[in-house]
């Protein structure tokens, strides 16, 4: 039984569910603020500046584990990078994917 499976939303899944700790409603909350956000914007082009001074190999893409709602992916898709969101909560992963982001797994590192 394959681990992984695609959903009609485009957004991978795990076959097995696990326990979260972080509160379902933060994801939302974050998402309603990322795209306006000063520190969110500010945060994002550092990061992104550190990754572009020190790139992956070529054709290796990034993968972002814990991406949240896909805000620091989205950065580094429009730097040009090849990215993999990996988000164990199930709103974080769907707001990535309502983002645009194209790879997106909603899974822990256990479960994927």
């Amino acid at each position: 039984m394959p681990l992984l499976k695609e959903a009609t939303d485009g957004v991978w899944y795990s076959s097995e569910e696990e326990a979260l700790s972080y509160p379902a409603d933060c994801n939302e909350c974050c998402f309603s603020l990322e795209d306006q956000s000063f520190w969110f914007k500010h945060r994002n082009a550092c990061i992104t500046e550190v990754v572009t001074a020190f790139p992956p190999s070529d054709n290796v893409p990034i993968f972002d584990i814990g991406g949240g709602n896909g805000f620091v992916s989205l950065g580094f898709a429009k730097a040009g990078f090849d990215v993999v969101l990996v988000e164990s909560g199930r709103f974080g992963a769907a707001n990535a994917k309502k983002r645009g982001l194209a790879n997106v797994i909603c899974a822990t590192a256990q479960t994927a």
